[in-house]
């Protein structure tokens, strides 16, 4: 038996390098890739001992460790603003280290394609920024997390900015900056849930005229407006093949897949219009046709378990979040379906 994906090339797609998070600080736009990023939370109280470097910011412990809090505006030259209860803290790795990179929002998980990257305005001993990207009409810094972690170990001269002056003082906002840090503590401490990236990311997509939802924990990528390659196939859903970078992946059409009959509508796979979601599926790769993808959303476990849709094998749980229905797709069950799998033609 081979998968879908080997039946038409049994070379696999390596890359897994090309999603990136997509963040803003101040008035400027960043961007990181998503496999440095451990987690994203609200920004809770810091310990601020006195004899820290003035590029840090603040202590945390994080699942019985202590890290380093970084601010990228002092090593990028910003100018330096208070922080509120709005601001978010991405937890992030390298080979040797895991830190903080405070943030004011994150906007979204994107493809960089090759055409729109542009080289670093820095140079090579400062190569903070490693590359620029165009996106539409915006221009995104992509943070070199390497060189960071070079200048944290370097050390930097003082700055006469007195640090703990820039986090809200009142006793309101005190008291939320240490219930975030109790909600962490207790996070590890019942083991609700793994301290990864993608455990409560979802990206969101429609089908038809419904929401539907997948762990990013499964995406590999999603593309835009992209034609299909129709292959001899006598399964209705098998939309097609896409060629990404030089490999071929198998496209499924998910409505016909799950037999969401009311959501089907006849579609020129190959006009160019395609939107599809590429999965990581344990061993193999595989793509899936939606209507149109939205953003990433963020569902606590809890709720996940809580709403839970045991009697359908697709359907993991359906969640109403700002008077929205989410459906949450069961993707271990989908991927893992026998009609994804084909007599190997020798």
């Amino acid at each position: 038996m081979e998968n879908l994906t080997k039946y038409y090339n049994n070379s696999l797609f390596q890359d897994n390098e090309k999603l990136y998070l997509y963040f803003t600080l101040g008035t400027n736009k960043y961007a990181l890739n998503i496999a440095q990023v451990v987690e994203i939370i609200k920004l809770p109280l810091l310990d601020y001992p006195k004899k820290l470097d003035n590029n840090i910011i603040g202590l945390l412990s994080y699942n019985n460790f202590t890290i380093n809090v970084l601010d990228l505006r002092f090593y990028l030259g910003m100018k330096i603003t208070p922080y509120s209860l709005s601001n978010h803290l991405l937890i992030v790795k390298t080979d040797e280290s895991i830190f903080g990179l405070i943030i004011d929002k994150v906007e979204d998980i994107i493809t960089l394609e090759q055409s729109q990257i542009e080289s670093s305005p820095f140079s090579d001993e400062e190569r903070i920024i490693e590359f620029l990207y165009k996106k539409d009409c915006e221009t995104l810094s992509v943070i070199n997390l390497t060189a960071i972690e070079a200048l944290l170990k370097q050390g930097t001269q003082a700055i006469d900015i007195d640090i703990q002056a820039l986090f809200p003082s009142d006793d309101d906002s005190r008291y939320k900056l240490v219930q975030r840090n109790q909600a962490l503590r207790e996070k590890f401490e019942s083991n609700l849930s793994t301290n990864t990236f993608s455990q409560d990311k979802f990206i969101s997509f429609s089908l038809g005229e419904n929401i539907y939802c997948i762990n990013l924990e499964y995406l590999k990528e999603f593309l835009k407006n992209t034609p299909l390659t129709h292959v001899p196939c006598n399964l209705d859903y098998i939309a097609g093949v896409i060629t990404l970078r030089g490999d071929f992946i198998s496209v499924i059409d998910i409505k016909k897949f799950l037999n969401f009959e009311e959501n089907i509508l006849s579609m020129d796979y190959t006009e160019g219009k395609n939107n599809v979601i590429v999965l990581d599926a344990f061993d193999y790769k595989i793509g899936i046709l939606v209507d149109e993808i939205f953003n990433i959303i963020e569902i606590p476990e809890e709720l996940v378990n809580k709403n839970s849709h045991n009697p359908d094998k697709y359907i993991l749980s359906e969640i109403v979040m700002e008077d929205k229905l989410y459906t949450v797709l069961n993707m271990k069950n989908i991927l893992s379906d026998e009609r994804l799998f084909v007599e190997e033609i020798s």
